[in-house]
């Protein structure tokens, strides 16, 4: 008992559910040792995170691209083995620790998907911003904030 009661004191994983306006809602958040690695939200009967912060680094958050068509996302699950989920890659990326703006953004524009997506990331400097738009394979485009749109507060 003692042993489990030290592991939940130094891994605490928390999943509050959430039933607002009719719709459930998974909120999670991952702490080590009392500190908080991430926080995240994702829908009923959904795994993986379709919006994360990670403190003091990273926020990402998902949008559909409608792109394609259900088949090929099936397709993509069945035969490409290195494609993910991308609500599997934004757990990932908030989860890897030393995880910072520009590692974010190289790694959600590089793991093969099994669907399509906008990911809008960003940092804690200013001009940190970026959306990133992803296809299955690759990706599409990388819309960073101006430096010059970017201003001190």
């Amino acid at each position: 008992m003692e042993i489990l009661e030290t592991f939940l004191r130094v891994f605490c994983f928390r999943k509050l559910r959430i039933n607002e306006n009719g719709g459930n809602y998974n909120v999670y958040l991952l702490s080590v040792l009392g500190e908080v690695i991430y926080t995240g939200v994702s829908f009923a009967g959904q795994v993986g995170l379709a919006t994360a912060q990670k403190p003091k680094s990273v926020t990402i958050s998902l949008d559909e691209r409608d792109k394609g068509f259900l088949w090929e996302n099936i397709f993509q699950a069945i035969f490409n083995k290195k494609a993910i989920p991308i609500t599997f890659l934004i757990r990932e990326v908030v989860s890897t620790a030393k995880m910072d703006f520009a590692g974010a953004v190289q790694m959600l524009s590089q793991v093969p998907l099994m669907a399509d997506g906008y990911l809008i990331v960003g940092g804690v400097s200013v001009g940190e911003g970026a959306v990133v738009t992803r296809k299955r394979a690759g990706v599409v485009d990388v819309w960073k904030l101006s430096s010059d749109a970017a201003k001190s507060p």
